[in-house]
Parts: structure tokens; sequence; C-alpha cells
């Protein structure tokens, strides 16, 4: 009897001890992948803590002993040599498995290096804890040595799968969320921009085709040109819905104070935002946001921008383009040659955003989840 008691206390103490020790948690990185991660392990942690789960793995523990032990009692009846409680030797290395590393959980916390985001998931087996977090930190350490070697702007962590263009793609796509300012630049373009341009010199036209079509980094400072006292224009705002005439000038004030104020674009960047992931609601998220596409214009074109000015150049790119079309139509062609080739380049990224950080939180997720 003491033969017996003395093992199985000595196997009470394992699975203890065993258990402590695989109490473990996890940190999971990933880039822009965090939904599909984080709904994974959740899933995961649904799984083992409902208790028909361990109902049904009790009862095909049950059954393995049955049938465990009737094959060893056929075996003895059969004449063949055996030792007593042998054939229990697996069953109880699977006890003490399943008790330290599927039984004992622990927490795994997924953070969204990109997005800027986190959350914590309790109640995850600390086999599935001890295996992803150690193949995501062979990772993490992969990502971070190849971000110490690359350029400014083209790290993995700044933007990950084309997701600066997309949010600088969503950025200019916004447009400006005031129907009076887009009616009075639009009038502005009809009646001060297009004089100005067709105006014949001395002195010279403040800008040119070329200027409005492919050279304008700031469609400011060339409207400003436009300004004529002797010319008149429609300007609409809240207390004038219907519009009032005003002289180019004086419309001019008027829109430059208003497309100048950056609390203007706020909603445009929080819509614009929310489509390339980031959440509105959160203010270090749009803050990343808002730095991704800044970098983005940047590192592409060489110029250095402000998100509001990536909205408003837009918004006015695409009036000019509207008013443009109906005037010359010649231009309006050169104008769209050069937005479909930039719109394919850019969708390129764009595309790659949606799948590659899919595929690859994918393939983080359903390994774990299948084990």
């Amino acid at each position: 009897m003491k033969r017996l008691v003395i093992p199985f206390v000595l196997l009470l103490l394992l699975v203890v001890s065993v258990s402590g020790a695989f109490a473990i948690d996890a940190e999971i990185y990933t880039y822009t992948g965090f939904r599909p991660v984080t709904t994974a392990f959740k899933t995961i942690s649904l799984i083992f803590s409902d208790y028909g789960y361990y109902t049904f793995v009790g009862t095909m523990a049950v059954i393995g002993l049955f049938f465990g032990g009737a094959a060893y009692n056929i075996k003895l009846l059969s004449g063949q040599p055996g030792t007593p409680f042998a054939w229990m030797v697996p069953v109880i290395l699977g006890g003490i498995l399943f008790v330290s590393m599927i039984v004992k959980t622990g927490n795994v916390t997924v953070y969204d290096e990109v997005l800027n985001r986190f959350e914590t998931i309790s109640g995850v087996p600390s086999a599935i804890v001890m295996i992803a977090g150690t193949s995501n930190t062979i990772e993490h350490l992969i990502v971070d040595k190849l971000d110490t070697a690359a350029s400014p702007g083209t790290a993995i962590k700044e933007g990950v799968g084309g997701l600066g263009f997309q949010a600088s793609s969503a950025a200019l796509l916004e447009g400006l969320k005031n129907t009076n300012a887009t009616h009075s630049m639009r009038k502005y373009v009809e009646n001060c921009v297009l004089f100005e341009l067709a105006r014949p010199g001395p002195p010279a036209p403040g800008f040119t085709y070329e200027d409005l079509s492919s050279n304008a980094t700031d469609y400011l400072a060339l409207f400003a040109s436009a300004q004529n006292p002797a010319i008149y224009t429609t300007y609409y705002d809240a207390a004038n819905p219907q519009g009032v005439t005003k002289s180019c000038t004086e419309a001019w004030t008027s829109l430059n104070a208003f497309y100048s104020d950056a609390t203007n674009y706020t909603n445009s960047l929080k819509g614009a935002c929310s489509k390339a992931l980031f959440s509105p609601a959160n203010a270090s998220e749009m803050t990343r946001c808002k730095d991704l596409v800044a970098s983005t214009i940047k590192n592409v074109t060489g110029v250095a921008v402000t998100p509001e000015q990536v909205v408003r150049q837009g918004d006015i790119s695409r009036i000019l383009f509207e008013v443009v079309k109906d005037g010359a139509p010649e231009t309006a062609m050169a104008i769209m040659t050069n937005r479909g080739v930039a719109s394919s380049g850019t969708a390129f990224f764009v595309a790659a955003n949606e799948w590659i950080p899919g595929m690859r939180a994918a393939i983080t997720a359903f390994p774990n989840a299948g084990l």
C-alpha cells in the first residue's frame, strides 16, 4: 500500500508545482491586425471557460480509462505479462499536462503598435499563452531589427501594408464638411480665379494652368493672387444661405479665414482616420493617424504639410477640377490623366493594407484557436 501512496503523493505535488510554473502572461504585438487577433483570443477564452468543455473532456477521460483498463485485463487473461497500473502512466501524464497547461490560464495583452491600441484578454490556457507569446516575441524582435535599419517613414510600425497611403487617400477624398464654404469657393474659382487666369498683362497673371493642375502645393497662396476689387462673385454663409454679392477681394478675405482655420477640418479628419482603421473617439489614435498622413505625404512628395492642409488641398482640387472641366475641357483631360496615374498607384497600396495585415493577423489567430 505504501508503494502506491508515495508515488501518488509525488505525482500530486508535481501537478501542483507544474500548474503554478505555467501560469504565465504574454504580450502579442500586431500591426493593424488588432481586431482579428483579439477576436481569436476572446473566442479561445470563451471556449475554455465553458463548463461544457470540461464535461466533455471528463467524459472522454472516463471512457479512456475504461477502455485502457479493459485492454489491460484482456492482455492479462490472454497470458501476456504486464505490470499493474502501467497502462495508467500515459493517462496520468496526460492529466498532468491538461491541468498544468489547459486548466491553468493566463492573460494575453494584444498591442497594435500602428493603431496605438491594446486590450488584455484573460482566461487563455497557459499552453496557448506560451506558444503564442514565444512565436510573437521572435517576430517582434525581427520587426525591431528591420525598423532600426529602415529609413525614416518606411518602418513597419509607422505604416505597415500601405496604411499611410490609405489614411492620406481618405484625407484627400473626405472633403470639407461645410456646404456654404464649398459653394463660396466654387463661385470664387468661377468668377475670380478663372478671370485672373485669362486676364491679359501687364502685370502677368499670378498663376498658370500648370500651376493649378500639377505645381500647386498650397492653393490658398495661389488663389490670393485672384483678389480683385473690381470683379464680383457670390459668397454664401450661415447668415446668407441664398448668397450675397461681394468683390473678389472681400470674398477671399472671408474664404481665406475659413480655410486657414485648422478647427474646421476636425470632422473631416475624423472621417478619414476612421476609414484607415483608427478610432475617432481615441485622442492618441487620432494623433497617430495625423502623424501618419503628414509623414506619408512628406516621404512621397518631399513637401512638409499638415493633415489639415491635405484635406484642404483635396477639397479645393475637386472644386477646381469641376469648374475647369466645364470651362476648359482640354485642361480637364490633362488633370484626369494625372489623377488616374496617381490613383492607380495609391490603389495598390490601399489594397495591400486591406489584405496583407489581415492575412498576417489570421495566420497569428487561427493556429492558436485551433490549439
